[in-house]
């Protein structure tokens, strides 16, 4: 009986390190895909980046459309502002209490550096899926503005481009180019949020999948 007993508990263990074994090979393949899908979104956005920094050579966008979210990117947007000669400048997913002005304040730049009348800010994008649609029903009242670089970090950019693909009409001569802010690696912060960003791709794709948001952008601005 002991040495059933002892035969039964062996087997047991067995089992127990293969099935452990099997979860860490399973987990590493898992972590080596996932990390280069993380690389994946960089090049794309460094491609991206500098297909718009040739497009934009000796020539202006219609419209910078800045993305709120982490910090440094409506300064970033300014900056780029300034480089163009000053085009419209699209901010959405601003703070209910913010102006231009505070916006201006708080980023320490004097108003008479930037024409504020160029400026137009959302406060109603709560997240990466609002911010396209309100941006896109800006430009359904601004059809004149043709070429607009769309701005954000670099890890960002990749689900912003997938979403404004899905919102946007295959006759529409509106044509949007990307710049991000270049993020430290180096630093774990910054890794997580990439790996993070890796998950909201892939949530926001199965969104997307299941549903048409040009159709509600139809009902919301009348077309």
């Amino acid at each position: 009986m002991r040495q059933h007993y002892h035969f039964e508990s062996e087997s047991t263990l067995e089992r127990l390190r293969k099935f452990s074994l099997k979860a860490l090979i399973a987990f590493a393949i898992i972590s080596i895909a996932y990390s280069s899908i993380c690389i994946i979104f960089i090049y794309t956005s460094n491609k991206l980046d500098s297909t718009t920094k040739e497009h934009f050579y000796k020539r202006s966008p219609d419209l910078i459309a800045v993305f709120t979210g982490d910090s440094g990117r409506i300064k970033f947007a300014l900056e780029k502002s300034k480089e163009y000669k000053q085009p419209n400048v699209f901010i959405t997913g601003v703070y209910s209490k913010n102006t231009v002005k505070t916006i201006l304040k708080s980023l320490k730049i004097e108003e008479a550096e930037l024409n504020t009348n160029h400026f137009v800010l959302d406060y109603l994008a709560q997240n990466t899926l609002e911010n396209v649609l309100f941006t896109h029903r800006y430009l359904q009242k601004r059809k004149d503005l043709k070429s607009i670089m769309i701005v954000s970090h670099d890890y960002h950019i990749p689900r912003i481009r997938m979403i404004i693909n899905k919102f946007q009409d295959e006759n529409q001569d509106q044509h949007f180019h990307y710049t991000g802010i270049k993020t430290d690696y180096g630093n774990f912060r910054n890794i997580k949020l990439l790996y993070k960003e890796v998950f909201k791709m892939i949530r926001t794709y199965g969104l997307l999948v299941l549903w048409d948001p040009r159709a509600e952008m139809d009902v919301e601005v009348g077309l």
